[in-house]
């Protein structure tokens, strides 16, 4: 399967803003992340973060799940299985490596993506999105990479961005339209168990502060239900590929963030991997048309 040619569609500017926003949230989350694990076990924080998503999301709508057929259960709970499983090293990862270095590995799904799609489903890439991806790729290193060594860090940082380009790849050809709330909460109380375990198994270290509380709230919801629940929706009208040149993004967010919000300046390196970013995401958004598989709809009876 080739990806179409052709200039952006007026119908995918929403997905493509919203998804942008979803990847500045992310970047948000840099800030907070960084001083609830720098004082609890990461794994400890991403079950609470998870856990909580789930029950506000079943809470908020408990008929999502009823009547959900046992096929998408099945699908849902494998994103969820994959998305877990990536966090684990990329939690553990940025305790081993510099931040600029881990954000620029975990950023390569950006290439480990469209070689997947490939692997996996067959699915070829134009040439225009292969530049996209390039230039993306060139953005990210301008950017963050600062280190030349490589340890275990670095490997770890690497697992966690085949499995984030894994979840991309899967979350493409499994959401189903009408159904978003339903699978973004399965995969949510997923995530939970595949991190909660090892947790437990570890000893559970539970904040007490108020303001990691507050930390942990803003990952569940805002950068976890609404965060995911946005970016399961717009891979039902997006390119994978496409998908994960925005979200490659992320760190690029967290940086400008921190101009805005903190004592950081702007540099060199931020604007410029900043722009090439913006440009792979325009490059990108030209070589892609969406398929007949993401124009089909399905009853709108469980959820929108």
């Amino acid at each position: 399967m080739a990806d179409g040619g052709g200039e952006a569609e007026p119908s995918r500017l929403l997905p493509i803003l919203l998804l942008n926003l979803s990847a500045a949230v992310w970047g948000s989350t840099f800030f907070l992340t960084k001083g609830v694990v720098a004082d609890h076990s990461p794994l400890t924080v991403l079950m609470l973060r998870f856990g909580l998503a789930a029950l506000v999301m079943w809470l908020a709508r408990p008929g999502a799940l009823r009547g959900l057929p046992r096929r998408t259960w099945v699908r849902a709970v494998g994103l969820g299985v994959i998305y877990g499983a990536a966090q684990i090293p990329h939690y553990y990862g940025l305790r081993y490596a510099p931040a600029s270095t881990a954000g620029f590995l975990v950023g390569t799904y950006v290439v480990f993506t469209p070689v997947l799609g490939y692997l996996v489903l067959r699915r070829r890439s134009s040439a225009l999105t292969m530049v996209g991806v390039a230039t993306a790729l060139a953005g990210l290193a301008i950017f963050s990479w600062h280190n030349t060594a490589f340890g275990p860090g670095e490997v770890l940082c690497l697992v966690a961005a085949v499995l984030y380009a894994a979840q991309i790849v899967s979350m493409g050809v499994w959401a189903v339209p009408g159904r978003i709330w339903a699978i973004t909460t399965v995969q949510m109380m997923t995530v939970s168990v595949v991190v909660g375990v090892p947790a437990s198994l570890q000893g559970l270290d539970v904040p007490t502060a108020a303001e990691d509380w507050l930390a942990i709230v803003y990952l569940a919801l805002v950068a976890g239900a609404i965060g995911i629940g946005v970016q399961t929706w717009a891979q039902t009208r997006l390119a994978d590929t496409h998908a994960a040149v925005i979200m490659s993004a992320e760190p690029v967010w967290a940086a400008g963030l921190a101009v805005l919000f903190t004592s950081e300046s702007v540099t060199a390196r931020l604007l410029l991997g900043g722009s090439l970013l913006l440009v792979a995401n325009v490059v990108t958004s030209m070589s892609h048309t969406p398929s007949a598989r993401r124009r089909r709809r399905v009853p709108r009876s469980g959820d929108g």
